[in-house]
This record gives structure tokens, C-alpha cells and sequence, in this order.
């Protein structure tokens, strides 16, 4: 256990926040919020299964709930976050009485102050706006970041109706920003690609005249994923392709670069292209050496964590003898630090690594433990380490003993140690 650690949630449940793109800190610093399940469960949540929402008082420890939700996953849980424009007041998404997928606004008595007619994904950084994309679609073409539905797969698959859309909050209205199809368009995707794309993973930038996301779909054997990072400009009003191929995980370091795993290969982009991974022997081949000779494998595919710049496309790797796995990163909200998680080692264990932005120093904070039974990836419980919002704590899930907890670290020696 490290030093580090100052709060586990109790094992009266499973306690987990969702995604590494937002905080669950309060302006305060005094309470955080979280999603909790009396048990584990071996399926993703069906239309009928709820997770409860709590606050935590971190002055006392006290643990309330303050709403439950049918709308979530394990890897975002609800997109539950503190309501930047109303004081300790949350959203999240829900579903209706009508068996439609919303958000509404609570306080932290549970009272509900304000429902709105659209799902939510990244909220703007100071005006009552706000981006998302179709979680019901997510969940037919990549079910673990996707909602339960009521809906048929004809009543999902209109491109042309369908995106990224904007969000306004005084309004309660929405608008279609950008169909998928016009996406496509931009991208030159083959037509009979297109009704299996699925978009998600919108993130603000600091400044919020921009946002990323993600434009995916599987090859025809469903063996590899192609992603297309893809950047809209409010200023413009154009989308900006910013990487293609295999992208992961991203975060803004400012208001105009991103820090962003992918894999920078021409030759790994053909074998996308020819849709190589389909035959077994090449994709046998491909994982023993990504496996036994990881080392290899970068240096030939290039994977590697890079910085992409917005205004002019330029990739710089970035640590890339030191942070050479995926991992799950988030700049803090001053913009100096960096911290960035792995998956899962051999020994179950999950490495956690600080990095100081301006001079570049770094180390491993901690090895997180990861006890679990559960195989279905669908399932995992990815660290997903967030700042709070003073800089001085790192909140990461964690699975112990076959359940979930969430678990603070108080990292500012540390921080004073790489200066």
C-alpha cells in the first residue's frame, strides 16, 4: 500500500467514478462524488439496472446518496460531474419516465433543479454550453462506453441525423453541429463504412473555443478499431483531422496542443488499411512481438505518447524511453503536471507516474493494487487518475479483493520533490 494513500471508500459496495476527462472534487476540495453498486455484477447494466450516486464529505467522511440513474457504464459511469454553473450542484445523465436518455442538475440534498431534454458529455469551461454524441448508438457499435436502450437498430443508424451535437443549457435545446455523414464526407469514408461509425470522447479545451473527438468504427472482422482524432473550431467553424490509425487516450496540455497515445506508422496504417489484422497468423505474430519484444514494436509501429499541435498538426514525441505504455492521462488545472496511469501488469499491479510539464522531471508515485476475478474487458476497472481541483490530490478506481474502490492520494511532496 503506498505512503501516498489518505482515503479508500469503504467495502460496504463497489465505489468508482468513470472517465480520467474530469474531476470529482468539488470547487472546495471538501467533497467528491461517485457512482456506487451494492454488488459486482457480470454483464454490462441493462435497461433496468440502476447505480447510485453519493457524495462524500472528505471533512468527515460521511457518505450520502443523493440519486440513482438507469444510464451508465463502467469506463464513463453517468458523465456524473459537479454543474459548473451552480455551486455545489451536480449533473449527470438519466433516463425519463418516458424511457428517454437525459441529464438533469441535483443538489446535494438529492433535490432535482433542473432537467434538460439531451444527454452529456463535456461541458463548456465557463459558458452554459455543452458537446455529446449518441450513447445509445455507443452501446450497439461499442458497448462499453454505450447506454442500455429501448430503441431498435434502425432507429439508431441515420448518419445523417445523427453527430455531434451542441448543447445549450438556458435553452434546454440542442442542435446538430456536425452529422456524421458530414464527417465522413471530410474523412473520404467509404459509404458502406459509414453506419457503423460511432463518435464519442468529446473533451473542451481550456478555453473552450474548441474540442476533440473521436470518430470510430471496427474493420469487417471486427479484429482491429480505426480511430480518426478529429478537432472543431468554433472561431472557424471547421473540423481539423488530427490523427488516424490507432489513437487512445488524450488530454489538452494548453489551450492549443494535446498530449495523445497513438501510433505514428505509416506501415501500421496499411495493415489497417488492407485489414490485415484479419488473418490469424499475422495477428498472432503481431501480439507475441508486441508481448515478448515490446521494444521492438515501438521503435517499427511507433507508439508512443506524442504532442499534437491544433494549429499547424505537428507530432513531437513525447518521454518516449520513459511513459512507452498506454496509459490514462490528465493535466492538472494549472496546466504544470501531468499524471498518467497503465493498464494492468503481470503482477496485477497499476503503475502511477507524475510528470512536471516545465522541466520534465518525473517518477512512479505508486504500483495501485488490482485484485480481481473479472475477465470481461467490457468490465475492467481502469484507474483513470484525475486531478482535484487544487492540484494537490490524484482520485484513482481501484479493484480490492473483488470490488471497486476509489482511492485519494496526497501527492504534494512529491510535486515539491520534482521542482
Amino acid at each position: 500500500m503506498s505512503k501516498n494513500i489518505i482515503y479508500k471508500t469503504p467495502d460496504d459496495g463497489s465505489y468508482f467514478f468513470g472517465f480520467h476527462d474530469i474531476s470529482p472534487w468539488n470547487k472546495k476540495n471538501d467533497h467528491i462524488i461517485l457512482h456506487k453498486l451494492d454488488k459486482e455484477a457480470n454483464s454490462l447494466p441493462s435497461v433496468n439496472n440502476k447505480v447510485d450516486l453519493v457524495s462524500i464529505n472528505l471533512l468527515n467522511n460521511e457518505i450520502k446518496k443523493i440519486d440513482e440513474t438507469k444510464s451508465w457504464n463502467y469506463q464513463q459511469g453517468s458523465r456524473l460531474m459537479w454543474y459548473p454553473y451552480l455551486e455545489d450542484h451536480i449533473i449527470f445523465n438519466y433516463r425519463d419516465e418516458d424511457k428517454s436518455i437525459c441529464s438533469k442538475v441535483v443538489n446535494l440534498k438529492g433535490e432535482t433543479i433542473k432537467k434538460f431534454d439531451f444527454t452529456i458529455n463535456s461541458l463548456h469551461p465557463f459558458e452554459p454550453l455543452g458537446v455529446t454524441s449518441n450513447f445509445e448508438r455507443l452501446r450497439i457499435f461499442f458497448p462499453a462506453y454505450g447506454y442500455a436502450t429501448y430503441k431498435k437498430i434502425s432507429d439508431l443508424i441515420d448518419i445523417k441525423n445523427d453527430g455531434i451535437w451542441l448543447l445549450d443549457f438556458q435553452k434546454n435545446s440542442k442542435k446538430l453541429l456536425i452529422s456524421i455523414d458530414e464527417i465522413s464526407d471530410f474523412l473520404k469514408i467509404d459509404k458502406q463504412i459509414r453506419n457503423k461509425v460511432f463518435l464519442g470522447h468529446c473533451l473542451f479545451n481550456p478555453l473552450g473555443n474548441k474540442f476533440i473527438f473521436l470518430y470510430r468504427y471496427f474493420n469487417n472482422d471486427n479484429s482491429a478499431m480505426i480511430t480518426y482524432m478529429v478537432n472543431y473550431d468554433f472561431h472557424t467553424k471547421k473540423i481539423q483531422l488530427l490523427a488516424s490509425g490507432k489513437v487512445s487516450h488524450f488530454d489538452w496540455i494548453d489551450n492549443d496542443n494535446l498530449l495523445v497515445w497513438m501510433r505514428d506508422s505509416g506501415f501500421a496504417k496499411k495493415i489497417l488499411k488492407n485489414d490485415l489484422t484479419k488473418y490469424t497468423f499475422f495477428k498472432k505474430t503481431f501480439n507475441l512481438i508486441r508481448k515478448f519484444k515490446p521494444k521492438i514494436f515501438h521503435k517499427v509501429f511507433k507508439d508512443a505518447f506524442y504532442i499534437i499541435s491544433t494549429k499547424d498538426d505537428k507530432k513531437i514525441p513525447f518521454l518516449e524511453n520513459i511513459l512507452n505504455v498506454d496509459g490514462h492521462q490528465m493535466t492538472s488545472f494549472d496546466g504544470n503536471w501531468l499524471i498518467v496511469d497503465a493498464y494492468p501488469n503481470k503482477d496485477k499491479k497499476i503503475p502511477l507516474y507524475l510528470v512536471n510539464l516545465k522541466n520534465l522531471k518525473n517518477t512512479k508515485i505508486c504500483d495501485l493494487t488490482y485484485e480481481t476475478n473479472i475477465k470481461n474487458t467490457d468490465l475492467k476497472c481502469d484507474a483513470h487518475p484525475r486531478w482535484s481541483t487544487n492540484d494537490r490530490f490524484i482520485g484513482v478506481d481501484t479493484f480490492e479483493n473483488n470490488i471497486r474502490r476509489f482511492q485519494i492520494l496526497d501527492i504534494n511532496q512529491i510535486k515539491k520533490n520534482l521542482v
